[in-house]
Parts: structure tokens; sequence; C-alpha cells
């Protein structure tokens, strides 16, 4: 394969939206040595549990008519 031997910017996504890499902090930087990659195969092979949802309460506010 051979290549052009031009520079390449290169993007990541970062809470929400793309940044390039190179303008990235040290703390940025530093942080990216500790990411995870997710793949969706190897999640999808984990069992999931089944988690009953806390029971439904209904707290009256003061000011609020009840029938809302």
């Amino acid at each position: 394969m051979s290549t052009c031997g031009k520079q390449c910017e290169v993007y990541t996504r970062i809470v929400g939206y793309f940044r390039p890499v190179q303008r990235w902090n040290d703390g940025k930087k530093e942080e990216y040595k500790f990411r995870q990659e997710y793949l969706e195969e190897k999640g999808l092979q984990n069992e999931f549990k089944k988690v009953q949802a806390a029971p439904e309460v209904s707290v009256p506010l003061k000011g609020i008519p009840a029938e809302i």
C-alpha cells in the first residue's frame, strides 16, 4: 500500500463533539492513555442483569393542584 505523504488531521469525539487530536491539551493527552475502546461484539457477550425498578411515588407539590 502506498502513502501520499501528506499530513492527516485526526478527529475524535470528546463529550459529544468532535475535536482534532492535534489540539488536545496536556490533560486530555494524559487521559487518552486510560481510555477503553468499546467493542459492540464484546459488550453483547456480557450477561445482562434484570433490575426491578423502584416503585412510583406520588408526592404532592406545594402550590400545584394534585390533578395535574
